[in-house]
C-alpha cells in the first residue's frame, strides 16, 4: 500500500495527509510538502506527482480486485455475493482496478457500493420483502385506479385526496424498495409509524373488534420494521 506523508517545515516530522499541525512541535504542516512512497521501488516521491521519478511507475500503484458483477442492472458486489439483490440475476466475476492508497478517501460510488455489500449478512433473505413490494404496488394501484380516478369511496378511502395520498405512499415505497433505495425504506418506516398510531387509537377508543385489529396492526408494523432494519445495508 502507498503511504502519503507531509513533512513539518520546522522539524521535518512526517505527518499523515489529513493532519494540519505537526504532532511533535505543533507547527502548521504545509500540504505542498506531502510525500508518498512508490509501491514498486520504495522511492520517496512528492505528492501528488503521478509517476515515480526513479522507476517511472504510476503513482499510486493500482491494484486489481475481483468483484461480482450483474450484467442486467450493472450493479457491482463483493465477490462473495452470487446473485444480484436487485433483480436476482446470477452474477459474473470481473477484475476491478482500485487505488492502492488506503490513506486517501474516495467518493467512488462503485467502491462504496462494494464496501456496503460486504456489510450485508449473507444469511438474510429478502423473500418477505418482495412480498411487501408486491402488496405495495397492488394496493397503491387499487387506490389510484378505483379511489382517485374512479371516485369510489369506502370507509378507509373516504375521498379522492385520501386515495391519492395512499397510492403515492404505497407506490413510492414499493418502487423505492424494489430499487433498493433508502428513500423507499424511509417511506415504509413512515407508513409503519402511521399504522402504529392508528392501531393505538383503535385500541384505546374502539370496540372489541377494532381493538383486536389495532393490536394486530401494531404487531405487524413492528415486525416489518425489525425485518427491514436488519436489511438496511442492502439499500443505498
Amino acid at each position: 500500500m502507498v503511504e502519503i506523508n507531509k513533512l513539518c517545515p520546522k522539524c521535518d516530522t512526517p505527518t499523515i495527509l489529513e493532519q494540519e499541525f505537526c504532532s511533535k512541535c505543533g507547527n502548521s504542516v504545509d500540504s505542498e510538502k506531502a510525500t508518498q512512497h512508490c509501491g514498486a521501488c520504495g522511492n520517496i516521491v512528492n505528492y501528488p506527482n503521478e509517476f515515480c521519478n526513479n522507476c517511472g511507475k504510476e503513482m499510486p500503484i493500482k491494484e486489481l480486485v475481483k468483484i461480482s458483477y450483474c450484467d442486467k442492472c450493472k450493479t457491482e458486489y463483493d465477490k462473495s455475493i452470487k446473485f444480484c439483490e436487485i433483480d436476482g440475476n446470477a452474477l459474473v466475476y470481473k477484475d476491478r482496478e482500485i487505488d492502492g492508497n488506503t490513506n486517501i478517501k474516495t467518493d467512488s460510488s462503485i467502491s462504496n457500493n462494494i464496501e456496503l455489500k460486504e456489510q450485508v449478512d449473507e444469511s438474510l433473505g429478502f423473500g418477505w420483502g418482495n412480498f411487501l413490494i408486491f402488496m405495495g404496488f397492488f394496493q397503491g394501484s387499487i387506490a389510484f385506479i378505483f379511489g382517485f380516478l374512479g371516485g369510489i369511496e369506502t370507509e378507509y378511502i373516504p375521498n379522492k385526496g385520501v386515495a391519492l395520498l395512499i397510492s403515492v405512499i404505497a407506490l413510492g415505497s414499493a418502487f423505492g424498495l424494489y430499487q433498493r433505495r433508502l428513500y423507499g425504506l424511509y417511506v415504509l418506516y413512515f407508513s409503519l409509524i402511521i399504522n402504529i398510531v392508528f392501531g393505538l387509537i383503535a385500541v384505546y377508543e374502539g370496540d372489541e373488534f377494532y381493538q383486536f385489529g389495532g393490536i394486530f396492526a401494531i404487531i405487524i408494523s413492528v415486525l416489518w420494521g425489525m425485518y427491514f432494519k436488519k436489511r438496511e445495508a442492502m439499500f443505498t
